[in-house]
Order: C-alpha cells, then sequence, then structure tokens
C-alpha cells in the first residue's frame, strides 16, 4: 500500500505542476479546489485513508471533499477545470499503479495456497 500513497503522492505534486499553482495549506479557493479536486480524483483508486495520508490531512476531510464533489462541479466556478487535470493526472500515475497492487495481492494469496496444499498433501501421506 505504501507504493500506492507515493504514487498518490506524485499525483499531487503533478497537479499542482500542471495547474502551475505552488502547494501550500492556505484557505484561498484556489488551494482548496486544488485539494478538494484532487481527493476526489483520487478516490477512484484509493480508500479516503490511504489518500489522507498521501495529502496531509485526515480521511474525514476526504470524505467531506467526495461528498460535496458533484456540488462543487456543478456550482463552484473553477473548480470542475481543476477537478477535469486531478482526474487525468491520477489516471495516468494511478491507473497501472492500482492494477499491479491488485496483482501482488492475488499471487500473495496463491502462494498461501500452494503453501496450504503441500501442507494438507504431507498430511494426507502420514495418515496412509
Amino acid at each position: 500500500m505504501e507504493h500506492l500513497i507515493e504514487k498518490a503522492s506524485e499525483v499531487i505534486d503533478l497537479t499542482y505542476k500542471v495547474l502551475s499553482l505552488e502547494k501550500t495549506d492556505r484557505r484561498d479557493n484556489e488551494q482548496v479546489q486544488v485539494r478538494a479536486a484532487i481527493g476526489a480524483a483520487l478516490s477512484e483508486y484509493m480508500k479516503p485513508t490511504h489518500i489522507g495520508k498521501a495529502m496531509g490531512k485526515d480521511r474525514t476531510t476526504v470524505i467531506h471533499y467526495n461528498k460535496q464533489h458533484d456540488g462543487n462541479l456543478k456550482t463552484w466556478k473553477g473548480y470542475a477545470e481543476k477537478y477535469d487535470v486531478a482526474k487525468d493526472v491520477a489516471k495516468m500515475n494511478m491507473h497501472y499503479a492500482t492494477i499491479n497492487y491488485k496483482i501482488k495481492l492475488i499471487d500473495s494469496r496463491i502462494d498461501e495456497y500452494y503453501s496450504r496444499i503441500s501442507e494438507l498433501e504431507l498430511e494426507k501421506l502420514n495418515l496412509l
């Protein structure tokens, strides 16, 4: 999971770079919009806890970003453009990273099953 959190951090930095904005903790509209857009964009790939860790925010903040997302798209001037950038950057950077993470999890489970099969076969031989 750490690899995905690192990839999410890259998405955050790259989104700011593409938008030509400096990443700050200020609460002006532009900064809040970018943070909310990134949180919403990453939500397709990760859980709020992990997004929050990458963003340096609490998971509840990410949940709030997601609850407000549809309304922000419709009514918050400038948000939709920032979200489009964040969504594209997230897709380019997170899509294959999440697939590879899932493959590693499945491979790990397969290894566990093979190990269990070997144990059961030994047990079966001992019973005979």
